[in-house]
């Protein structure tokens, strides 16, 4: 049996608005469920997503994502979202974002952030922003 690994978990109930006509999650709102769990992650680790702007000036736009969809997410499901780091560079961080229904992953999020200025121009992450991310969890091979 699987179970959920030690990291930050956001827990919530998938809601009305993120289901389609046939009754499950619209695919382009997992992006949406995975960025609420990156930020949540940000405030359980200590560093609210705003210092990011208002210390750094800097930002984490995704360069690069990948869903991978294992069972359909109903409407009051409730899920819990762990967000783990798979690899830092000098300017990047690669990270993935499970989503659990029970004791099965529904969802897995790869993503792919570049740290880069307010002009939008890439830069080596500030070492406070590598260390939020350095205490992320190493995520597995596969989940």
């Amino acid at each position: 049996m699987t179970s959920l690994p030690p990291a930050p978990v956001y827990a919530r109930r998938i809601r009305f608005d993120e289901i389609d006509a046939a009754g499950v999650m619209y695919f382009a709102r997992i992006m949406h469920l995975a960025h609420e769990a990156i930020e949540h992650a940000y405030w359980t680790l200590g560093w609210p997503i705003s210092r990011q702007f208002s210390e750094l000036d800097v930002g984490m736009p995704i360069l690069e994502t990948h869903a991978s969809f294992r069972r359909p997410l109903r409407l009051d499901d409730e899920v819990q979202v762990v967000v783990l780091r798979n690899s830092m560079s000098e300017k990047t961080v690669e990270l993935t974002v499970q989503v659990w229904l029970g004791e099965a992953v529904a969802a897995v999020i790869d993503l792919t952030l570049c740290c880069v200025t307010r002009g939008f121009q890439s830069t080596p992450l500030p070492d406070s922003l590598r260390l939020v991310f350095a205490a992320l969890k190493q995520a597995p091979r596969s989940p």
